[in-house]
């Protein structure tokens, strides 16, 4: 049984509506790789790019966003860290100033 994969101690301040210690890496890289992208400096997104392959962070980033981010940030992902400026994506499943997408 493979062990538990868990986030540096340092990363704890970023998930204040979690207890961190129970976080897994692998497990709920959905959560981290957006409360990382939106909330860390340049050393959590370091860790974020040494810890996830670029394929990882465009998939969790395209196929489960998170409404988590303020415009400016999700620019900044989308358009230089993720390289996605031609890819079409909804805004308003990212920017949390923008109208709720409800989903039928």
């Amino acid at each position: 049984m493979a062990k538990k994969q868990r986030l540096p101690k340092l990363f704890q301040g970023f998930f204040w509506s979690t207890d961190y210690r129970k976080l897994d890496i692998n497990k709920d890289k959905t959560h981290i790789i957006h409360q990382l992208f939106e909330h860390g400096t340049l050393e959590e997104i370091k860790w974020l790019f040494s810890t996830y392959s670029r394929d990882t962070l465009r998939n969790v980033f395209i196929n489960k966003p998170s409404k988590n981010y303020h415009e400016k940030t999700y620019c900044l992902v989308k358009n230089i860290l993720l390289d996605l400026k031609d890819t079409k994506l909804n805004k308003n499943y990212y920017v949390i100033n923008t109208p709720r997408i409800i989903r039928h």
